[in-house]
């Protein structure tokens, strides 16, 4: 996906412009931007992380109320997105943490 993209989608989700630049760049940590991103082999409990996010499973399908095939699509991803943010912050993403200098300073706009 493209991310100038992405960011439209983020903010049209409710993120502000900060907080949609900075899940642009979860995202590229996360999914390098592949929507159809499918992690089924790095979490020791069996669980898998879906999408331009990588949402886990076991974690959020019941709470976004949500299933896999949603996931997938960048709509239902960025919508669970938008409630671990709201649960967790960033903090809900390992690649920010990982990243977090470089997350917290991303910007898809620059000032001239």
């Amino acid at each position: 996906m493209n991310k100038f993209i992405l960011f439209n989608m983020l903010t049209t989700f409710g993120f502000t412009v900060q907080d949609a630049q900075v899940m642009v760049c979860i995202a590229k940590y996360e999914s390098a931007f592949k929507v159809d991103a499918i992690n089924n082999k790095l979490n020791s409990d069996g669980s898998v992380d879906y999408g331009l996010f990588q949402i886990n499973d076991k974690l959020w399908l019941d709470k976004c109320n949500i299933n896999t095939k949603q996931l997938l699509t960048p709509e239902g991803n960025i919508f669970c997105a938008k409630k671990v943010h709201k649960q967790l912050g960033f903090n809900g993403w390992v690649a920010y943490q990982k990243n977090k200098q470089t997350c917290d300073n991303y910007r898809l706009f620059r000032k001239e």
